[in-house]
């Protein structure tokens, strides 16, 4: 998988200009974080975590999950030495930002049986951005953030240029119109993105069909 400074050197490239000579890695790096976060709205990570119950406890904070973006099911209670199929789904709600409540009649036991599993959605991280250890996108999804990110760039150089004296033989309406038609190839794949995902089946739809 791709680190940052691959892509980097991707999109300096692509907007000709292997040498940072108008474009820093810095500002590079802001553009591959705007383009990353455009790619997760569209397709985020989909991950899980088992949490251990507390005797008498309903209220639970999702601080260790780090950055999340959705909690998209629960299952409880969950012994992940033997699940149960189907999976019990009790009543839950996030009550705060990053904290859900447990609706369930009987308070919980805290015992190795009566363990919780969340799933929920989270940004993509790219290795090196931000502290990541690891870029979770695929060879394509590089591809698109990549795009996205010389866009960004593109657009912007559209802007810095209006009104500026310079001997590049560049203008700002050669620049706009670059970055419009790389926009809209980015905006067309993140569209196929969410195509992918809205014709994907629901994998909790699956567990119960299988039944």
């Amino acid at each position: 998988m791709a680190t940052l400074s691959d892509l980097i050197a991707r999109v300096a490239l692509d907007l000709g200009d292997a040498g940072h000579a108008i474009w820093s890695s810095a500002e590079l790096t802001a553009y591959l974080r705007r383009a990353l976060a455009a790619y997760s709205r569209c397709d985020p990570q989909r991950l899980d975590v088992v949490i251990p119950s507390t005797a008498g406890l309903r209220e639970y904070p999702l601080a260790a999950l780090g950055p999340f973006m959705e909690i998209t099911d629960l299952w409880y209670p969950y012994d992940p030495a033997a699940p149960v199929h189907p999976p019990r789904r009790p009543e839950w709600a996030l009550i705060l930002s990053k904290t859900y409540y447990l609706g369930v009649a009987d308070a919980p036991t805290g015992g190795p049986h009566d363990q919780m599993r969340l799933f929920f959605t989270a940004p993509h991280t790219l290795e090196g951005l931000d502290d990541a250890e690891e870029t979770t996108l695929d060879a394509d999804g590089e591809g698109i953030v990549a795009l996205g990110a010389a866009a960004f760039a593109a657009e912007a150089r559209a802007r810095g240029l209006l009104g500026a004296v310079t001997v590049s033989v560049d203008t700002p309406r050669q620049w706009a119109a670059w970055a419009e038609a790389r926009l809209a190839r980015f905006e067309e794949a993140l569209q196929g993105v969410r195509r992918r995902r809205v014709a994907a089946p629901d994998p909790r739809v699956a567990v119960e069909m299988a039944v």
